[in-house]
């Protein structure tokens, strides 16, 4: 888990920039393409076990504080962090993975809708 948790760190040539930045970076619009990053975003954090991740015996307040800990922290402050990078990282995870499933089902809603809303003023 340590070494799933170091690569947000590390850039990431495939996406262009470090896993934590392009994870903490919310969907603009709700284009097919920006569905499609989000999705792909979720499937990730599906493939590192997020959505598994038990942070229970933490309370629900400081599982958030830490969560935005990550979510507003640079890649280089949380490598100087050393050890205590972890819980921060594993408290963004667990979130993201609840996150970025509500993301995906609101851009597909919103797309649905605004395609809906086009045909509507198409055809009336």
């Amino acid at each position: 888990m340590r070494a799933d948790l170091d690569r947000l760190l590390v850039h990431d040539p495939e996406i262009g920039m470090p896993r934590l930045r392009w994870l903490t970076t919310p969907a603009v619009e709700a284009t097919a393409s920006a569905i499609g990053v989000s999705i792909e975003k979720l499937l990730y954090l599906r493939a590192v076990d997020a959505h598994h991740l038990d942070l229970s015996i933490l309370p629900r307040e400081r599982r958030r504080f830490l969560a935005m800990v990550g979510r507003r922290s640079t890649v280089q402050g949380l490598e100087q962090r050393e050890e205590r990078r972890y819980p921060i990282l594993l408290a963004l995870v667990a979130q993201s993975a609840v996150d970025q499933l509500d993301e995906v089902i609101a851009l597909f809603d919103q797309a649905v809708s605004a395609r809906e809303s086009h045909a509507k003023a198409k055809t009336g």
